[in-house]
């Protein structure tokens, strides 16, 4: 697993990206995670390889969350709850 960059806290392209990028690690963890609690006649997966799989997302969701740059000053322009949930317009 490669080590991310540093996030500076004011940069709002690198930060949606970030979010981007964790969001599809939760969403994939979740699904993981709804699969391994499924009745065994329902599971897509082994259990080995669920638990396998979710060692490895908790491992890049640490790696992100220690990727974030306390250090670095927060902008005055904020990211926006539309940017955060998705474009306008968008089913959910």
């Amino acid at each position: 697993m490669r080590k991310p960059r540093k996030v500076p806290l004011g940069d709002q392209a690198a930060l949606l990206a970030w979010i981007a990028e964790t969001h599809a690690i939760v969403e994939d963890l979740y699904t993981l995670m709804l699969d391994a609690s499924a009745p065994k006649q329902e599971r897509r997966h082994a259990r080995v390889f669920l638990r396998h799989q979710a060692r490895r997302h908790h491992k890049a969701l640490g790696a992100l969350f220690a990727a974030l740059d306390p250090g670095a000053p927060i902008s005055a322009v904020a990211v926006s709850e539309a940017d955060l949930v998705g474009q306008e317009g968008d089913a959910a």
